[in-house]
């Protein structure tokens, strides 16, 4: 031990094996007595087991911390992207929404037109028939005939669009 370790004074950490195979740790601390050439040391022997455990525990726990701390940031990072992903959707919807309002109306104002025909045409005939000569009486039914036609146009071309948007016919 004097000419590698123990020059003046030292410290040992050592890890014994009892004769019930225990492993436990001891602290060796030893100081040179007399003079040198004697080899006399005065030795402290303690018990470090204890503390070795709570290092070891520290240590454990330090690594559990360094996985938890990776973990937190690795989901984070996944919420980020998610958030990115509920937002991107969220802009997309309020597009769609705007389209749909615009479509909304375009049909309204499309509708409004042979339906407003169609009531004026229908009043006369409802207020005035007994007034109106046959001429006229055909005139007015034809003019309700395209009307009608021309408002069952408009609806088959809406069927058709719905039936395109749920992609249950295909177009070229």
């Amino acid at each position: 031990f004097d000419n590698v370790f123990f020059q003046n004074r030292g410290t040992l950490e050592l890890e014994l094996i009892t004769k019930q195979h225990n492993k436990i740790y001891v602290e060796l601390s030893l100081s040179p007595i007399g003079d040198k050439e004697k080899k006399e040391y005065l030795g402290i022997l303690r018990n470090i087991s204890e503390r070795k455990k709570i290092e070891e525990e520290m240590r454990n726990l330090i690594v559990s911390l360094h996985i938890s701390k990776d973990l937190t940031e690795e989901r984070a990072r996944e919420i980020e992207i998610l958030n990115k992903k509920l937002q991107e959707s969220e802009k997309n919807l309020k597009e769609l929404n705007v389209n749909k309002d615009k479509f909304f109306s375009i049909i309204a104002h499309d509708l409004k037109g042979p339906f407003s025909g169609f009531l004026g045409l229908s009043k006369i005939l409802s207020q005035d028939l007994s007034l109106l000569t046959t001429e006229e009486i055909q005139d007015i039914a034809k003019d309700l005939h395209e009307s009608a036609e021309n408002l069952f146009r408009l609806l088959e071309n809406l069927l058709e669009w719905s039936r395109i948007q749920r992609k249950s016919i295909s177009y070229n």
